[in-house]
């Protein structure tokens, strides 16, 4: 990484206060454009810019956004519309993203930012952790920024599918001062209701995930034998995660000095200067996390006679993947889920005969073929996701970890967690088919000579095709 030196960036490395200082830069309007500003015209395609956290390496964030533009094409007219997606990393997942644009930030985030706002029609945040503290004020600023910005200018302005959670102070009020004009369509009531609470223009939607294609079990089976397992025993599949090294925070002083002596390097996360939190607290809470965590697959492994297998759903959980091998004392296999497709890492976790995850969207992968799973929360995405079923649902903080685990998987019924994902995926398939409504009623509103497909009036009609899991589920 070699980081261009432009005076918001000196800006940022004498501040005393970096993350306020970079929410100032990007606020709306700050930034005068030198890209000239786009404007829509009959006859032409509507060009769209995605935002979120495509390219960082994050399985669930490239299922998210590949059906963002399947369901896209399908609202707009696959001929229509021009899509491109800012990626935030490099880790692009060619498979999902066929014929969309990739545009990268510049060195001056807030100047690139603003060009490419302003060469599009709209702005669709894509990002599911859109507005929330727990992961990175820097990159909810950013989502904010592009959509406050595109509302702004009188441009098409949609958050797609966005959990709105707890907030500190100061991305509250950026989020909450920012969004005029935008609409924020939420993926649960709990989102909902908090963005009304911040005075959004809010609408009912959901997590777009539901609606992603697995690869073939053939090909989740073949996956796992490259990872040594034999093929009979049945498989404990764990997606852990580290907990306490989030939020990722902008340390540019950091990314300088990485830059000159490969300093920090173990704690940065990417997005030109975001690193992970480091203290000794921090270190001790881990440290009992994995150890709780470790003591549960060994015990569940044992006494149902599974085999475990590590999937890190997110870069930065390869980490934490060794750490639990390590503990775990053999050759535990760790599948790397941004060396690999999302389509194939669906595929694997559908194989699972019981699933332990702290990744929200690895419980959305499976649910569809009702993998027995028990979730791990540390924020409310997993709460809200398991909000009806209780029992299988442990947070990651408990001083009993290991205990909650163990009791959770002994009371889990088959017929009763195919009932439950039943009703999840249902919902959540109805919620994304009237969230494509509610797009277009706002496509409509801002650009009436549109010409929108006519896909009629049922709910269903705006779903991209469903996969076979989820229509055997519903069926």
């Amino acid at each position: 990484m070699t980081l261009a030196v432009s005076s918001r960036f000196l800006s940022l490395l004498t501040s005393i206060d970096v993350e306020q200082t970079m929410l100032r830069q990007l606020k709306p309007g700050t930034i005068q454009a030198s890209s000239p500003v786009a404007t829509w015209s009959p006859g032409n395609p509507l060009s769209l810019l995605l935002v979120g956290a495509v390219g960082i390496g994050n399985v669930g964030a490239d299922m998210r956004s590949g059906e963002i533009v399947r369901q896209l094409r399908l609202l707009l007219g696959v001929n229509q519309v021009d899509l491109n997606v800012l990626a935030t990393g490099e880790h692009w997942p060619c498979d999902l993203m066929l014929e969309v644009g990739r545009r990268d930030l510049g060195a001056d985030i807030a100047e690139s930012l603003a060009n490419d706002i302003a060469s599009h029609h709209g702005v669709v945040a894509c990002e599911g952790s859109m507005f929330k503290s727990t992961f990175s004020n820097a990159l909810s600023a950013l989502m904010a920024s592009a959509l406050g910005s595109a509302a702004m200018a009188g441009k098409l302005s949609v958050g797609y599918g966005a959990e709105v959670g707890r907030m500190d102070a100061t991305l509250e009020s950026f989020v909450a001062e920012n969004l005029n004009g935008a609409l924020i369509l939420c993926r649960n009531q709990q989102s909902l209701r908090s963005a009304e609470r911040l005075r959004l223009r809010v609408g009912a939607g959901a997590d777009t995930a539901w609606t992603f294609e697995a690869a073939s079990r053939e090909y989740g089976l073949s996956l796992l034998r490259t990872l040594g397992w034999n093929g009979h025993d049945s498989l404990l599949v764990v997606c852990p995660n580290n907990p306490f090294w989030w939020p990722v925070r902008p340390e540019p002083r950091m990314a300088y000095q990485m830059q000159r002596t490969g300093r920090h390097k173990d704690l940065f996360y990417g997005l030109r200067f975001l690193f992970h939190t480091s203290s000794p607290d921090a270190q001790r809470k881990y440290k009992h996390y994995l150890d709780q965590l470790s003591t549960a697959i060994r015990h569940i492994a044992l006494s149902r006679q599974m085999t475990p297998v590590l999937i890190a759903m997110d870069r930065a959980d390869e980490c934490a993947c060794n750490d639990l091998a390590e503990r775990l004392g053999s050759r535990v296999p760790i599948l790397l889920g941004y060396r690999h497709s999302a389509a194939g890492i669906v595929a694997v976790l559908r194989l699972s005969r019981l699933l332990l995850s702290a990744r929200f969207h690895a419980l959305v992968g499976a649910m569809p073929s009702a993998v027995p799973s028990i979730g791990i929360a540390m924020d409310e995405r997993i709460r809200n996701l398991l909000a009806d079923d209780q029992a299988r649902l442990v947070e990651i903080d408990d001083p009993e970890l290991a205990g909650r685990l163990i009791e959770a998987s002994e009371h889990l019924d088959a017929d009763a967690i195919r009932a439950s994902s039943r009703n999840v995926v249902a919902a959540a398939i109805e919620s994304m088919g009237r969230m494509g409504m509610a797009f277009r009623d706002e496509v409509t509103r801002l650009l009436p000579d549109f010409p929108l497909p006519d896909l009629g009036k049922a709910w269903e009609s705006y779903l991209p095709p469903l996969p076979q899991a989820v229509i055997e589920l519903l069926s």
